[in-house]
């Protein structure tokens, strides 16, 4: 009997530490990843308007780390947003959002948001 007890405190050991370790990203709060700064900006003290519905964008493929994913996202539904407004950007977006998948190590997120700016975009359509 004792060879068996051995063996699950083993079993049940291992399966502890992996749903630590599995929710282990969950806990953690990184700070949102700053926009890269070629990303149009609405000039300061200028009525932003805001689209009536959301944007809706998935980033490319599957990447190793949430914070990647909602990058990919965010970069993915940028070009849509502004085309409803040319200087749209995730700063100025109103009610952002992400919902991601995991499958295995990896993850995608998609990222939804409605598009704020003060100049029209080339296309008033959204592509979602």
């Amino acid at each position: 009997m004792p060879k068996i007890a051995l063996i699950f405190r083993s079993v049940s050991s291992a399966f502890a530490l992996a749903a630590i370790l599995a929710a282990g990203p969950a806990l953690s709060a990184e700070p949102p990843a700053a926009e890269p700064d070629s990303a149009a900006k609405p000039a300061p003290g200028a009525e932003l308007k805001c689209h009536d519905k959301p944007v809706i964008a998935r980033g490319q493929g599957f990447v190793p780390s949430k914070k990647d994913a909602e990058e990919a996202a965010k970069v993915a539904w940028l070009p849509k947003a502004q085309a409803i407004f040319a200087d749209a950007s995730w700063d100025t977006a109103q009610q952002p959002a992400f919902l991601c998948a995991k499958q295995g190590l990896y993850m995608n997120c998609r990222s939804s948001a409605m598009p704020c700016g003060t100049r029209p975009g080339v296309s008033a359509e959204t592509k979602n």
